[in-house]
């Protein structure tokens, strides 16, 4: 019944060549659907494009006004390409409104920063779907944190020798201003807070810091606040906050290092960013701390950097259809990837008074997840072992690293087993 050759050079006559036996269907498969489960029909539903079988709608979660308008322009652009599904804009009043929204069905995906993956997948089951990418390529869902120095600075040659100076932060929270550099420090040994107060912790090494977001009075007093010198230390407003205003802290000689990504320099010198603090920066003036204790151009940041980190990925509830998600957003891009249609830019914040609306500016393309389908495959072990050093999962102040570690692959071996 299983051979066909005795047929001529025909394969699969009827049944497949490689069957030894029939199965019964198990009571709970009734349709075809129920055959091939969710994951693959899904896969070759969002192939198909058959409007019929993808969702109606698509809900994105926003935090602010700003990328509401973001995202109703978006919504607008797509409708008149006739992409589906349908986008449509729910407001999240704080991000753990809009992760619980999405773990009750009740919107569909946000994109998020590392360190809030990592929230998403553990504290409310969310899985990653796609994925930004700052070079265009696939492998450009990696980015590299790096710590920049100013060249003439001398004194400091290594990890240690940051005790005692100035630091520069994109954010409280932030994946390469903060939890990268903080969780290596902690790991070094260089830092040690008490009673996992991190704050206090990198407040005691740190001399001063500019940290927008943070609550201790010294990681703020190196900030400048906006342009009326009001809302200091508030994360989107104050002008060191993120990237640019990280790197722009270290050149304006308010912190002797800025923990940033590694295309923050190039972004912001050798005519890149034409403001009157940026003009004249050359990246030839900027070096790179290295992990290893050491510096290095900063050009040669795939060597010398703090931690390779897994860019911002969209994540969604597991039952979402992301495939369809995908496959909508990458059709989305090929016509509003560039910026370049006049209409709407998916990659650009600044027609809506903001920075990093939905996606990072700095984002090139849209990519799939390939097989990191959950959030631990995606953060990676490097990564994901400098957050379980900033995190607290017991109330005994003497636990340590390793228990931590531990306590964390414990989690995760239950999770892959369950599944």
């Amino acid at each position: 019944m299983f051979q066909s050759s005795v047929f001529g050079d025909q394969k699969n006559l009827l049944f497949s060549d490689d069957s030894t036996t029939f199965l019964l269907a198990s009571s709970d498969q009734h349709t075809h659907t129920d055959w091939m489960g969710p994951v693959y029909y899904n896969t070759l539903a969002a192939m198909d494009c058959n409007s019929a079988e993808l969702p109606e709608f698509l809900r994105w979660c926003v935090l602010s006004d700003a990328e509401q308008r973001k995202c109703v322009s978006m919504a607008t652009a797509f409708m008149l390409h006739d992409l589906t599904p349908k986008l449509q804009c729910v407001f999240g009043d704080s991000l753990p409104h809009c992760l619980q929204k999405i773990q009750t069905k009740e919107a569909d995906a946000i994109t998020l920063d590392g360190g809030d993956i990592y929230t998403a997948g553990k504290s409310y089951g969310l899985v990653p779907a796609a994925a930004e990418s700052y070079n265009g390529e696939t492998d450009g869902s990696l980015y590299y944190a790096v710590a920049v120095l100013k060249k003439s600075n001398s004194e400091i040659q290594r990890l240690s020798d940051l005790r005692g100076k100035r630091s520069c932060h994109t954010g409280l929270g932030r994946s390469a201003g903060w939890n990268i550099p903080v969780g290596l420090l902690i790991q070094r040994g260089l830092i040690t807070p008490q009673h996992c107060q991190i704050e206090q912790g990198a407040a005691g090494f740190f001399s001063a810091s500019c940290v927008p977001g943070a609550s201790v009075s010294s990681l703020c007093d190196v900030c400048i606040g906006d342009e009326s010198g009001s809302n200091k230390c508030v994360k989107d407003k104050e002008r060191f906050d993120g990237y640019t205003g990280a790197f722009r802290c270290l050149a304006q000689d308010a912190g002797d290092v800025a923990f940033v990504k590694h295309t923050t320099v190039f972004q912001n010198t050798d005519g890149n960013n034409t403001d009157g603090w940026a003009v004249h920066l050359q990246s030839g003036q900027f070096q790179l701390l290295c992990s290893q204790n050491t510096r290095a151009e900063v050009t040669q940041f795939r060597h010398c950097h703090l931690a390779r980190v897994p860019a911002h990925a969209v994540m969604v509830h597991p039952d979402t259809n992301h495939h369809a998600l995908y496959g909508l957003l990458d059709k989305a891009q090929n016509y509003f990837g560039s910026g370049e249609s006049g209409v709407f830019g998916m990659f650009e914040s600044a027609l809506y008074e903001g920075r990093d609306l939905m996606f990072k500016d700095s984002t090139q393309r849209i990519v799939g997840v390939a097989d990191r389908r959950t959030y631990q495959e995606w953060l990676g072990q490097e990564y994901l072992e400098m957050l379980i050093a900033m995190q607290c999962l017991s109330s005994a102040p003497g636990q340590s690293f390793y228990t931590l570690v531990v306590a964390v692959f414990l989690s995760s071996l239950s999770s892959l087993l369950a599944m």
